[in-house]
């Protein structure tokens, strides 16, 4: 190219990135008040709640949102608590952008371009891809750290570090979210073990500052927290684009789709790994960064929008070429990245609420195909112990694997845990017959010949806000009839936890019969005397399956006051 066409590709990259940039910006600051930077002011809550001496995994924002991450994201957070929020949302917004930036930078750098100006140029177009996506925009639009986290990992990925601080921008990574550590075996494959020994060691130090500090909130997070995924949100939308997932959005039962996940995520590390190290050994270290950071977007149990950042980085990879088979498949991972594919592809349909979720997993597996004719490499694990493998062979097992778990799940179909919600003017549909013949009301006594008509919730329950009773038809379905209480606005089933929750009507209590009959004498009648305080409500639910599943009620600023799941799996 001559100095003017170079001088113009490099102005024409500048300003298409500034103007998406400009763009971006403008959107992601310009929303609704209550919809600007969501997830960044869950952190900046989250912190000036600790200073207001609420506990870190009590707090829930406006919208019902908790602290999901570990407590050192929260120490990393401290002190933009200090700061006005606008200013923090200006800041943290164009940083973000920045962010961009220097991933662009750090993969064009790794690459090995020469020349300052097809540097530049190269960096602004993978930019402005990545500016497009829908990983990144989520990222503005929610005000996400995921940026930053992949950001850190893939720098240390790289090798951009020095020598004797390789591993501990991964370290931190993990201790900000968790993912990234998947790159610490991924460093020890790839013969840099004192860095995986580093990261190993940066994550546990920071998790320790984080005890030293708050120690309750780091009791509650590792050993309560961070196994409850009803906090995470619904894992089965389809913006949850991992293999867990995918089987969530099929209802499958908690212990088949527990197994199968395992199995499948374990598949997909195990081919991912061995690609990663057949690359690195070959100098491509950008696409085995990538290629493992993909695998941690693949097996995680949620890999939301603002996750799948690593799959926009291996679709620029891919289109940089130089096969045009890599060109086209960089292609399809960029539009399926970038495009709604709701609008594009017919409504419902396994490849449309799962292609992210493909594309990841393409990433770590579709490499096997291009190392075909690799050698067998050695992996050595432990003194003594050692894996012996090629991408190829791994592949063929991985996928006569898959194609078995595949079966398994097809004859499991007719297992989906089912639920149905009931309305007011269904309370008296004779499948839920049995529910009210103890009485007319919710708790009925005997005394003083009378039959007293009594609150199942709130002050005579002791403040209590969700009670239920179970029954069993002997047909497989299973009845769950019960009363909120005053301060419950919104009452949510989940039939397995995990899955999309579905909401319960509640409607105001029935209408007490004057009288009721004597359970010793049914020829005589009582009279009834009502003592309920009208400010509760009835509901009732029907379902096949509880081992699993959850009822959650909420109060008017979304926070959880009432959770059935350990009566409804006592069963």
């Amino acid at each position: 190219m001559s100095p003017r066409t170079r001088a113009l590709a490099l102005a024409g990259a500048v300003g298409v990135f500034v103007a998406l940039a400009a763009w971006s910006i403008t959107a992601a600051l310009t929303r609704p008040a209550y919809d600007r930077l969501a997830d960044l002011h869950v952190y900046l809550g989250a912190v000036r709640a600790m200073r207001d001496g609420i506990p870190l995994y009590s707090y829930a924002a406006e919208n019902g949102d908790p602290f999901t991450y570990p407590p050192f994201a929260a120490l990393v957070f401290w002190p933009l608590g200090a700061v006005p929020e606008p200013v923090v949302q200006v800041a943290w917004t164009l940083v973000t952008v920045a962010g961009v930036m220097a991933l662009a930078a750090a993969l064009t750098m790794r690459n090995g371009l020469a020349g300052r100006q097809r540097f530049l140029v190269v960096m602004l177009a993978a930019s402005t891809a990545l500016l497009a996506s829908a990983p990144v925009q989520s990222n503005l639009r929610f005000g996400q750290v995921s940026l930053f986290v992949v950001l850190l990992a893939l720098v240390d990925a790289l090798g951009l570090l020095p020598r004797r601080a390789g591993g501990v921008l991964i370290g931190v990574a993990a201790a900000i979210k968790l993912t990234p550590l998947l790159f610490v075996p991924y460093l020890w494959v790839v013969g840099r073990r004192r860095d995986a020994v580093r990261a190993g060691a940066t994550f546990v130090a920071c998790a320790l500052l984080a005890l030293a500090v708050w120690p309750s909130a780091s009791v509650t997070f590792w050993t309560r927290a961070v196994l409850t995924t009803s906090r995470i949100g619904d894992l089965s939308s389809t913006g949850n684009q991992s293999l867990n997932g995918t089987l969530l959005r099929y209802a499958i039962p908690t212990g088949e789709r527990s197994i199968a996940w395992a199995a499948l995520a374990g598949l997909v590390c195990l081919v991912a790994f061995l690609c990663a190290r057949e690359y690195h050994r070959r100098g491509q270290v950008a696409l085995a960064a990538v290629v493992i950071g993909c695998a941690t977007v693949a097996v995680s149990p949620v890999s939301w929008t603002h996750h799948q950042i690593w799959t926009v980085l291996a679709g620029i990879l891919l289109v940089a070429g130089p096969r045009r088979g890599r060109i086209a498949a960089g292609v399809i991972v960029l539009v399926t990245m970038s495009v709604q594919l709701g609008a594009v592809l017919p409504a419902g349909g396994f490849l449309r609420d799962n292609a992210r979720a493909l594309c990841a997993v393409a990433v770590c597996c579709g490499g096997a195909v291009s190392l075909w004719s690799a050698a067998a490499g050695r992996v050595r694990l432990l003194p003594g112990l050692a894996v012996v493998g090629r991408p190829r062979t791994a592949l063929l097992y991985c996928t006569v694997a898959a194609a078995g778990i595949a079966g398994v799940l097809v004859f499991t179909r007719d297992r989906a845990v089912t639920a149905e919600v009931y309305a007011a003017q269904n309370a008296n549909d004779p499948v839920w017959a049995d529910a009210f013949s103890s009485g007319p009301c919710g708790g009925m006594t005997y005394g003083d010949g009378k039959w007293l008509c009594n609150d199942l919730t709130g002050p005579a329950m002791a403040g209590e806000q969700l009670n239920f009773s179970m029954g069993d038809d002997g047909a497989g379905h299973i009845g769950i009839e019960g009363q909120a209480g005053s301060d419950v606005v919104r009452l949510a089933y989940v039939p397995v936890q995990g899955a999309r929750p579905v909401d319960v009507p509640l409607w105001p209590e029935l209408p007490t019969p004057a009288t009721w009959p004597d359970l010793n004498d049914p020829a005589k009648v009582l009279p009834v005397v009502d003592q309920r305080s009208w400010t509760t409500h009835r509901f009732a639910v029907s379902t096949n399956d509880t081992t699993d599943a959850l009822l959650l009620a909420y109060d008017r600023n979304g926070r959880v006051i009432g959770e059935g799941g350990d009566k409804l799996r006592d069963r």
